[in-house]
């Protein structure tokens, strides 16, 4: 059958063949590549939503830090550093959002962490305020009426003391030993905001205010009695300011512990969950996608093998199929063009361009045959002329 094919639909054929084999082998490489492009594409997306995840998680725990720092130290710089890494923050949380988009969870996710960091950003603006409710409060009334009371007893004592008045100074004295206990740990407790920093101080308010009244009934002298009823007012005052300073500390405190420490830890718990969650993915998408990778290259890699491999039969089908009988052919021709008439011409009865040289040849044969006979008939009548004439001649000689 392949006999009837022509030559040059074989060699378009082939080249056919080769390009469909081609084309197979980009399909299949573009189809497999693409599968496992998608999936790098997904783990890629991952990658990048756990990059940004860690960023969040990474400046909520800066953030933290400075509210640590605050609370230890209450400086501006503190206050600047928690409200400058908080917005950053918020700022990432809108970028690691903006990743998963076709995510609902997720989004509903990051929508959590940013009003759960506002509320704990809020909840700081409080404590600040808080705080500089404490401060004023600290530095307008105690630290200016505690040094005043002081030396309004140090001078009732000296007077008391120049003018022999013992009882006086020694009432003075016990005064002026609650006070400074008072202020000693009102002191600690503005450090420390324990309860029994408190209650001393509450102590010895109220026996500096049992002695100072016994102090003003007992004192004569107008003029350390004045400063005595001066004392009197302003130690009302300072436990009312101390009493300030302990509610606005305790409310500070209550902040700090029921919104900023509960905010903080469920904020961390909230991105780590996101971080593992996404991991899961990375790692369940992981193996996937490599194992897409794999199958790829070696689904590539049998389809060229098999693509050669019939590339290698069809060249051999129609390389043979064409060289082969031209060479027979060539082999005849030249034993014919030697004079080997007897030589048998290949390739008769085909029907492509070959069957057609075939039958070419094969005339070429026959007219050479048929000129050898003419020329062997030729000179056999030559020789037959040539004895008849020396038959006539010798007659003739005989006549």
């Amino acid at each position: 059958m392949l006999n009837n094919i022509k030559v040059s639909t074989k060699i378009f054929a082939g080249f056919g063949v080769v390009l469909a084999l081609l084309l197979t082998i980009a399909g299949v490489g573009y189809f497999s590549l693409d599968g496992a492009n998608a999936n790098f594409g997904d783990y890629r997306g991952l990658a990048r939503e756990t990059n940004a995840a860690g960023r969040v998680q990474a400046n909520m725990l800066v953030t933290r830090l400075f509210v640590k720092n605050f609370i230890i130290s209450a400086s501006d710089e503190n206050i600047a550093g928690v409200k400058e890494r908080a917005e950053a923050t918020i700022g990432m949380i809108d970028d690691a959002k903006q990743l998963v988009l076709d995510d609902a969870e997720g989004v509903a996710e990051y929508d959590a962490l940013d009003k759960q960091l506002r509320d704990y950003l809020a909840a700081f603006e409080q404590v600040t305020g808080k705080q500089a409710e404490r401060n004023v409060i600290v530095n307008d009334t105690l630290n200016v009426l505690g040094p005043k009371m002081e030396r309004a007893l140090t001078k009732i004592m000296e007077s008391a003391f120049t003018d022999g008045d013992a009882e006086a100074a020694f009432n003075g004295g016990m005064v002026l030993r609650n006070l400074l206990l008072a202020r000693l740990y009102s002191g600690r407790y503005l450090i420390q905001n324990d309860q029994a920093s408190y209650e001393r101080v509450q102590k010895e308010f109220k026996e500096m205010g049992e002695l100072q009244a016994q102090l003003v009934e007992k004192l004569q002298n107008p003029v350390r009695r004045e400063l005595a009823e001066e004392i009197a007012k302003n130690l009302a005052t300072y436990r009312n300011a101390f009493q300030s300073v302990y509610e606005t500390i305790s409310s500070r405190n209550q902040l700090i512990k029921g919104e900023l420490d509960r905010i903080g830890p469920e904020v961390a718990s909230a991105i780590e969950k996101t971080k593992l969650h996404i991991k899961g993915m990375q790692d369940e998408l992981g193996p996937r996608a490599e194992a897409s990778i794999n199958q790829a290259v070696m689904t590539t890699l049998i389809v060229s093998a098999i693509a050669s491999l019939i590339g290698v039969i069809a060249a051999w089908v129609i390389g043979t199929g064409i060289a082969n009988p031209v060479v027979r052919m060539t082999t005849a021709m030249r034993s014919l063009a030697e004079g080997a008439l007897d030589t048998e011409v290949p390739a008769q009865g085909r029907g492509d361009e070959i069957g057609e040289m075939a039958s070419a040849v094969q005339v070429f044969k026959e007219n050479a045959i048929r000129v050898k006979e003419m020329e062997a008939e030729q000179v056999e009548s030559a020789k037959r002329a040539e004895t008849e004439k020396k038959a006539a001649m010798n007659k003739m000689a005989d006549d």
